[in-house]
Parts: C-alpha cells; structure tokens; sequence
C-alpha cells in the first residue's frame, strides 16, 4: 500500500468520528468552524446533512442538535444514507424542514446559489442553515472542485437567498494550511496499530496550529474554513 492510499485509509477509518478531525489542521480548523456555529442550536431538532458524502459529521451534528441525524447525497458511499437526493432539487415540501448543514459542499458545485435557495425553500420559518466552506484548501475531488470562498462571499450568498445572517466563524490560517501536507505524509507513514497514540499526537500538533493561527491573528487574513449560520425569516431556529 503506497502513501497515497495509506492517507485514504485512515480517513477512511476515522469518517463519522471525532477522530477525523484530528487527522490534519485544516480538519480541525473545519470543526472548529462548525462548532462555533453549532452553539447557536439549543432545541433538539432534525437536522439534514446535505451533501453528507460519506456522514463525515454524523457524530459532530448528533450531539449538538439531540435530535434526529438525516444524511443526503446523490449516492451512499459507505453504504449508509438517509436520503437519496440532489441539492439543486431537494426531495422536501417547501416549510418541512428544521435544520441545514453543509461543509465542503458549495465549492463542489457549478451554481452555489441555487444549493443555497433550495435550501432556503424547504426550510420552515425560523429554520437555520450552517454552510462550511474552504478558503485556503488544496484542490480535491477534481474536476468537480469550482469555487474558494471568503466569509463575505457566503454571506452574500446567503443574503440573496433571503436569509438573515446569524453568526459567523473562521478558523485555520496560514500555518494551518502549510503544516497539513506534512501531516498527511505523517499518516501516510503511520501503522494502522498505532491509532490511538497517533492520534492523540496529531490532534494536539493539528489544535496548536489551529490555535497559534487565531493568536497572530492569521484566521482573518488566511482562513481555513469559513462559515455562515443564517435564519429564514418568520420564526426562531
């Protein structure tokens, strides 16, 4: 097994778990991001992972919405999936909705704003969608990779749509960014055996980056991930 396919295998291992975000900093950086803006989601409710691929955040999204966890995607990967489904054309009545989420999705597909008021559609009054997006990441999942946001981008997406901005995060910056090769080359090289040591070292060196990142202040100029939280008009989420 080459490097290569050593680093697929350990995301492959660690998907759906909080050991994903320990693999690299702008892994962290994306959870971080999502955190942040998944405090602002105090009821339990029903939350639909759109463009969940392989439920990368079921266990993230689980515990804070308390709620019931769906996932949609145009094909299970790992053999698990709510909902079969395209996010140009949700498979919902317009109002059902009560919580939206989705990371490394926008970037993936031609026309950004038509994810967005979709969304926007099936969502009830007052319901919230979270959009998770890399500003400074390599490029992934060619060709079908189209677009690098700032946090100014996604809210104008987001405005446009009708929504009402909530909240707002970034996370990662400039060491973030140029440490992650490395990280991968790390686990590019590490045994399968050593998984828990391995991880508890990446997760500290991923979180100190991340960290040193906001201290200097880099997550402003250079961000990671940037991400939105917004509210349909008309209620409370």
């Amino acid at each position: 097994m080459g490097l290569r396919d050593r680093w697929h295998d350990w995301q492959h291992r660690t998907m759906g778990g909080r050991d994903y975000y320990a693999l690299t900093p702008s892994n962290w950086a994306l959870r971080v991001v999502a955190e942040r803006l998944l405090a602002g989601w105090s009821a339990p409710a029903r939350v639909l992972d759109l463009g969940s691929g392989p439920q990368i955040h079921e266990e993230l999204l689980c515990g804070a919405s308390a709620g019931a966890y769906w996932s949609l995607d145009r094909r299970a990967i790992n053999g698990r999936l709510t909902v079969r489904g395209d996010a140009l054309r949700l498979p919902f009545r317009d109002g059902t909705l009560e919580r939206i989420f989705c990371a490394n999705l926008l970037e993936h597909v031609p026309r950004p704003e038509a994810v967005v008021a979709e969304a926007h559609r099936v969502l009830r009054p007052g319901g919230a969608l979270i959009a998770v997006v890399p500003h400074l990441y390599y490029l992934h999942d060619e060709p079908q990779d189209y677009y690098r946001f700032t946090r100014h981008g996604v809210r104008a997406l987001m405005e446009r749509a009708g929504f009402a901005v909530d909240a707002e995060a970034e996370a990662g910056g400039y060491l973030s960014f140029l440490s992650t090769p490395g990280f991968i080359v790390g686990w590019g090289l590490s045994p399968r055996a050593m998984r828990a040591p391995c991880v508890a070292l990446s997760r500290l060196a991923a979180r100190t980056a991340v960290a040193l990142d906001r201290a200097f202040r880099t997550d402003r100029l250079y961000p990671v991930f940037a991400g939105i939280r917004a509210l349909k008009p008309g209620g409370s989420a």
